[in-house]
């Protein structure tokens, strides 16, 4: 089997002329408006009914951890494109030794960038359940169906069921990574099946997804959570106005 050698000079933080050239591809996040309350301050003075309190403090919290997220996933994206940029393998034989190190690195911020799209997801889902006051406890909620079933406003209801269909392949990577066999891996993985009262054994031919596949996917992907946090953000502006 061949060998190939890991050089740690190849390991290159992305350079700003790299950042600037990439971060043109990538969209910028919008979080939403809540805003902080005191929440002991708006019940000792009667401002807010104790429920509203607790409404408007989680959706301010939700938000933030929303904020902070949406940048990490912005920069994973920055970091994949960077090494995808400077020239990578499908094939890590194929690679010479600064290509071997950039193709580990693409890898790398692919399988994060997954992560961070779908905890992006279940964190909007908690600040859902607060906005609509669906009343789930915070283990019960879930970026799902069943949750935008509970939603009155069928615009909005519409438009969850559409943009969970449309990232399907997304799903698919991110379980793939998750809890099956990693889709950037090559599979060679033998096969049983059986025919005629007998075990039959496949051999895989090692199916995998190429990186431009892997960039495109996550290109849609981050186009359309920036659609649907815009049409969000619109909705809950609406709120907010009417409450100042």
């Amino acid at each position: 089997m061949s060998s190939k050698t890991i050089k740690s000079k190849f390991y290159k933080y992305p350079s700003l002329e790299e950042g600037k050239i990439q971060t043109k591809y990538i969209p910028n996040y919008d979080s939403f408006r809540f805003k902080r309350i005191n929440g002991v301050t708006s019940v000792l003075n009667g401002d807010l009914e104790t429920n509203e309190v607790h409404r408007r403090d989680n959706l301010y919290n939700w938000n933030r951890v929303l904020t902070n997220k949406l940048f990490k996933l912005h920069e994973t994206e920055l970091f994949l494109r960077v090494h995808f940029e400077r020239g990578i393998q499908d094939n890590i034989i194929e690679s010479n030794e600064r290509e071997l190190v950039d193709g580990i690195q693409f890898q790398y911020f692919v399988e994060i960038y997954y992560y961070f799209y779908f905890s992006c997801l279940e964190v909007l889902a908690q600040i859902l359940n607060c906005f609509y006051d669906l009343k789930y406890e915070d283990h019960q909620v879930c970026f799902k169906k069943k949750l935008f079933n509970k939603i009155q406003n069928d615009d909005i209801k519409g438009l969850l069921i559409e943009f969970n269909s449309s990232i399907e392949t997304t799903r698919e990577y991110r379980n793939h990574f998750t809890h099956k066999f990693p889709k950037n891996e090559n599979d060679l993985r033998t096969k049983l099946s059986h025919s005629d009262g007998r075990n039959m054994i496949h051999i895989s031919m090692g199916n995998r997804v190429k990186n431009e596949a892997f960039l495109k996917n996550i290109e849609d992907s981050s186009k359309l959570l920036k659609i649907l946090l815009d049409k969000l953000k619109l909705e809950f502006d609406d709120e907010i106005n009417e409450k100042n």
